[in-house]
């Protein structure tokens, strides 16, 4: 459990999810627990490129978490540079081995999230990187493994519903991005393993919405993106019948943490919350609060952005399931 590793390794730290995880690890864990973050450099374009470290603090500070200064300091952080991507995780063979040895708990959150990308480009990330992950849990000594995947694996029942079960062949053949069809496969891994005898538990997250306090917000969402063109635009789409479900990150982050502490957890655990916003009751409200000034019909209102000057706008209007 949770509270008994004294070496934690999270994978996509400098992601959405994985900055708010970051986030109540070193707020939740032990003085005596070192969280490593597997990060990759970034480039610039002068060939230079960013060290993971720097890149995770400055991400780190602009979430409204505060400085990682003081936790490297204390170590109860450290950052070692790779890639889920290669078999080793992109580390030297030394660190590797160390570790493989010294690790007792992993959270998998590294992924290629695009939800317009095909199943070949999510590949290599999402379901390479989790067979990496596992061959690394289970080098050494055997290590409980914690994987983020999504509530997009399975299809929707008749009454709308998730159930909290395996995700079938069935759910497959109905995913229709590359995804959800790569998690789905990432799945089938853990699946595997577990049956192996590997402790895994799986999370399927649902859409995640703004940190309740710093208000933190994945701008690359799609409800964020409709949101703020609305606000740009001074337009909404009216009866849609779209709903919203956004559980805030930070709500997300802690349920994990707290589902980690659990001596004997489920195999499956669905983060979703149960009262989405309905759009058209909040674009009413904000109609009433002049924040826009008139609705169309989600056809027309479509138009409107791919009339806008803002490439934004058009980038939205093509990425609309409609």
């Amino acid at each position: 459990v949770l509270q008994n590793a004294s070496k934690i390794l999270l994978t996509g730290a400098t992601g959405y999810l994985g900055l708010g995880l970051l986030n109540a690890l070193l707020t939740d864990s032990s003085p005596h627990t070192q969280v490593i973050c597997l990060v990759r450099g970034s480039s610039t374009g002068d060939g230079q490129g960013v060290r993971g470290e720097t890149r995770l603090i400055n991400l780190y500070e602009q979430a409204g978490f505060g400085d990682l200064h003081s936790s490297f300091s204390e170590r109860k952080l450290t950052v070692f540079e790779g890639d889920i991507c290669d078999p080793y995780l992109g580390l030297e063979a030394a660190d590797y081995d160390r570790l493989a040895k010294d690790v007792d708990l992993i959270f998998h959150c590294a992924a290629l999230v695009n939800l317009r990308a095909i199943y070949d480009q999510t590949k290599p990330s999402i379901v390479e990187g989790s067979r990496h992950i596992l061959n690394f849990a289970t080098t050494e000594r055997i290590k409980t493994l914690h994987h983020i995947s999504t509530n997009s694996v399975l299809a929707i029942s008749t009454d709308g519903q998730l159930v909290e079960r395996r995700s079938e062949v069935e759910d497959a053949y109905l995913l229709k991005d590359g995804y959800s069809q790569a998690k789905w496969v990432a799945e089938q891994l853990m699946e595997s393993a577990a049956a192996l005898g590997l402790p895994v538990t799986i999370y399927r997250p649902g859409n995640i919405g703004p940190h309740r306090i710093t208000t933190y917000a994945n701008r690359h969402d799609l409800s964020y993106l409709i949101w703020q063109a609305v606000a740009q635009l001074k337009t909404a789409p009216a009866k849609t019948e779209w709903r919203f479900e956004c559980t805030p990150i930070d709500v997300t982050a802690e349920l994990i943490i707290k589902i980690a502490h659990l001596p004997r957890p489920k195999k499956y655990y669905h983060l979703v919350h149960p009262r989405p916003l309905t759009a058209d009751p909040l674009f009413e409200k904000w109609s009433g609060q002049r924040m826009i000034s008139w609705q169309a019909d989600w056809k027309a209102w479509k138009s409107v952005l791919l009339s806008s000057s803002n490439p934004a706008h058009k980038v939205l209007a093509t990425s609309l399931p409609y």
